[in-house]
């Protein structure tokens, strides 16, 4: 069964196959967080499918037909900083959604499943973490939040993660001044810190931070790609491995659960023999360069 399992691990045909099962389930899940529970409760998300949902109850246009106008041109924009196939893989996820979104309320003639705000935004969030680190797991992004985040970190001195913060906070007072109402923004807030810890145990199978170090002896291809790619502060620290003339080095660096896979991306295209060990880290003090 192991042996079974390995062989189709490395099939490229049933990896593929795979991850667009997931871009489908993800984008199917997330579609119902929006319209089982937030929409109908005029709660909110982060990133662009909140601004969909405030959007909705602006205008009156279909939510699903909002999150492909708000994701399609920020795509567009990040063409070339995304590279080609993640952007096709983002816009085909885009897409479903967009679609599962206006399918699921034409079809759910019953409703919200619920009017109680803390259990739509609870269930609401849950869900729309589990489809978007199910996106995630298939090589794409959920929407173009992280395209905003990218573009305005490259202009100014802040980081991408602090963009999207900026972002979400945006779209969440945004919504309170939309809806006319405080605490649906306050639930909002709530629903996308539900998200956030969703994704993160999607990804990873729990919240906390990563500790992440890998022995290799191609540190000079590895650290400034983790740099330039993540901007994640990095420690390098001399080794001595089992053949002295070959220098070896351990790369020490603390990452988040959705970036754990683009680092694995990096490591196996610098050095495929450097070996990668992962574990908690639950209490992070000070800031390593």
């Amino acid at each position: 069964m192991f042996q079974l399992l390995s062989a189709l691990e490395s099939n490229k045909s049933w990896v593929m196959c795979k991850e667009y099962c997931y871009l489908v389930l993800g984008a199917l899940t997330l579609a119902a967080g929006v319209v089982l529970f937030l929409s109908p409760n005029q709660v909110a998300t982060g990133s662009t499918t909140g601004l969909a949902i405030v959007l909705h109850h602006l205008w009156g246009i279909p939510i699903g037909i909002l999150i492909a106008l708000v994701n399609l041109p920020l795509l567009g924009l990040g063409w070339k900083s995304l590279g080609r196939r993640f952007t096709l893989r983002t816009i085909l996820s885009v897409m479903l959604t967009s679609l599962f979104v206006n399918l699921l309320s034409q079809w759910s003639s019953f409703g919200a499943f619920t009017d109680d705000l803390f259990l739509a935004a609870i269930y609401g969030g849950l869900l729309i973490g589990i489809g978007v680190g199910l996106t995630y797991k298939g090589e794409a992004s959920a929407g173009g939040g992280g395209i905003v985040a990218k573009i305005v970190s490259q202009r100014s001195f802040l980081r991408p993660g602090q963009v999207l913060l900026i972002f979400d906070v945006v779209v969440i007072s945004f919504s309170g001044i939309v809806f006319q109402n405080i605490e649906l923004a306050l639930y909002a807030g709530l629903s996308v810190f539900v998200t956030g810890r969703t994704v993160d145990m999607v990804l990873t199978g729990t919240p906390f931070a990563k500790a992440v170090y890998i022995t290799t002896r191609r540190m000079s291809a590895i650290v400034p790609a983790i740099r330039e790619s993540l901007d994640l502060p990095v420690t390098v620290m001399q080794a001595t491995g089992a053949d002295p003339d070959c220098p070896t080095h351990v790369i020490s660096v603390v990452a988040n659960a959705r970036q754990i896979m683009k680092i694995n991306e990096i490591v196996q295209q610098a050095d495929p023999k450097a070996l990668t060990v992962v574990s908690d880290a639950s209490e992070i003090i000070g800031h390593n360069g």
